[in-house]
């Protein structure tokens, strides 16, 4: 029986932080470049407003992507993982 770390392969050891680390990215990103008013002094007021709420959509979106990445962390990618895709046995039995 061959007991190496290389055989022996389970659904648990599958890597989970590189979702976790790109969604830390999304958040700390959205907060430090979207969040706040921006208030540029001799531009006009429509302008002003168009930046600010462009601004809340995109720290929305940033907010969104971790949610997402935070879900593929924890249910993990499935019938759409490059394992499945090859018919790996470890896919197969998650």
């Amino acid at each position: 029986m061959n007991s190496s770390p290389a055989s022996s392969s389970s659904s648990a050891s599958r890597p989970r932080s590189p979702p976790w680390t790109v969604a830390l990215f999304c958040v700390f990103t959205g907060l430090v470049f979207h969040s706040g008013t921006v208030a540029i002094e001799g531009w006009p007021e429509g302008a002003l407003g168009w930046i600010n709420t462009l601004n809340q959509i995109m720290l929305m979106k940033n907010i969104t992507l971790a949610g997402g990445y935070i879900a593929l962390a924890i249910v993990g990618a499935g019938a759409y993982s490059i394992d499945a895709r090859r018919g790996s046995a470890q896919a197969v039995a998650a």
